[in-house]
């Protein structure tokens, strides 16, 4: 379950505090009490509903029946957007800001913009595999004679666009970001070995679209 808030509150590091302070106020007067290894997040043993704040979003973890308590606890203190319920006795899919959240009997999966790896496989040409591969490796390029050679002129546009592209898909898919800070490493001065690795976490990325 999630909920949005219809005024985002931007602004330095500290700006974000007196909301999170409020939002503690909020989740404590109800009962729960804030996670001490996490700050803005909070439990309610009563209930068994675990809750966090992350800035204008919530989201939640609670069993089917205390849905409609928490709707109206938020919709009392925040102008706020009832997200969708997934999970067992809910739906089985929902969507926020084209991001899915879908759940079967194997468990949870998020998949963020589809669009985007989309829009890296076409421009790669990249095709999925039924082989296991993995988001990247310090090996790929090792074996081409012209891995430190730096990339064509006519390729590096498109390495540096589809890099920065693949920054926004790692926001949703914790298990490339190391692949893909080893492609921004060579967004200055790109190498055909970054070219290579670059097509390697497309393949990857078009072989397994949604984290599971």
């Amino acid at each position: 379950m999630w909920w949005v808030l219809y005024k985002a509150f931007y602004g330095t590091r500290r700006a974000s505090r007196p909301l999170s302070d409020f939002a503690f106020s909020v989740l404590r007067k109800d009962g729960a009490e804030r996670i001490a290894v996490c700050d803005s997040s909070y439990y309610r043993a009563a209930t068994d509903t675990a809750t966090l704040q992350h800035g204008d979003h919530f989201f939640c973890r609670t069993p089917k029946g205390n849905e409609k308590m928490l709707d109206e606890l938020l919709a009392a203190n925040f102008l706020i957007k009832i997200g969708p319920k997934v999970g067992p006795g809910f739906e089985t899919e929902g969507f926020h800001l084209k991001c899915r959240l879908g759940w079967s009997a194997a468990g949870f999966t998020w998949e963020g913009d589809p669009s985007r790896v989309e829009k890296i496989a076409k421009a790669l040409d990249a095709k999925a595999t039924e082989r296991d591969i993995s988001p990247g490796s310090k090996n790929v390029g090792k074996t081409a004679r012209d891995a430190c050679e730096e990339l064509p002129p006519d390729r590096v546009a498109i390495f540096r666009s589809e890099s920065a592209r693949c920054l926004y898909v790692s926001e949703d898919r914790p298990e490339i970001q190391y692949a893909v800070r080893d492609l921004l490493e060579g967004m200055q001065t790109p190498l055909i070995k970054h070219e290579l690795r670059l097509k390697r976490l497309a393949t990857f990325l078009v072989s397994y679209p949604r984290l599971e």
